[in-house]
């Protein structure tokens, strides 16, 4: 008896007819390219119309979201970003690009500093160290930055930063992280 194959979840699906764009799991290198497709398909189909991007991602290439932050930014239309589940890291400056921010009830918002391994050989320097070193705090300027740019919270902003805390939506909305907490829509 053969088994049917269980359909695989892209982790990038655009719905053009609902005008809604939907992120699930970690944010690779290829990220940007796929949601710069699909806000692209949306553009033509309707470049007055807003639209929806669900996030729910643990967060993942930095760069890369930082390239989807810029095109969210960007469009010609208005954009809500929705953290659905578990927001982290690039996911969270992602949700940060909307015109409108959102959360569902049970939403978690995730904040850490930048995490880089080195790969590859063992030895490295002292030089390599620190160039590694002031690109992290580069990058984690740039995420404060982004991350305060909408609220007045700013030093509790830093604090949640800096301790790696996760806050519920109800927590996001009181540090200006989000505009409103919304219920999932009805299929």
């Amino acid at each position: 008896m053969q088994m049917a194959k269980k359909p695989k979840l892209k982790h990038v699906f655009c719905d053009s007819e609902k005008r809604q764009i939907y992120l699930r799991g970690e944010i690779r290198p290829a990220t940007s390219c796929l949601i710069k497709q699909a806000l692209t398909y949306l553009a033509k189909r309707g470049a007055t119309e807003d639209a929806q991007f669900y996030i729910s991602s643990e967060g993942g290439n930095f760069c890369e979201s930082l390239k989807i932050y810029h095109m969210i930014v960007s469009v010609p239309f208005k954009i809500t970003t929705v953290a659905v589940d578990y927001v982290a890291s690039g996911a969270l400056l992602i949700l940060q690009a909307g015109h409108k921010r959102a959360a569902f009830a049970g939403a978690t918002i995730a904040f850490h500093q930048t995490v880089e391994t080195f790969i590859g050989d063992l030895d490295h320097n002292a030089n390599d160290y620190l160039r590694a070193f002031l690109e992290l705090q580069r990058i984690d300027a740039i995420q404060l930055l982004i991350l305060t740019r909408k609220s007045e919270k700013i030093k509790e902003i830093f604090n949640l930063f800096n301790t790696e805390a996760e806050i519920s939506a109800k927590e996001a909305l009181k540090f200006g992280l989000i505009d409103k907490i919304i219920k999932p829509p009805k299929n």
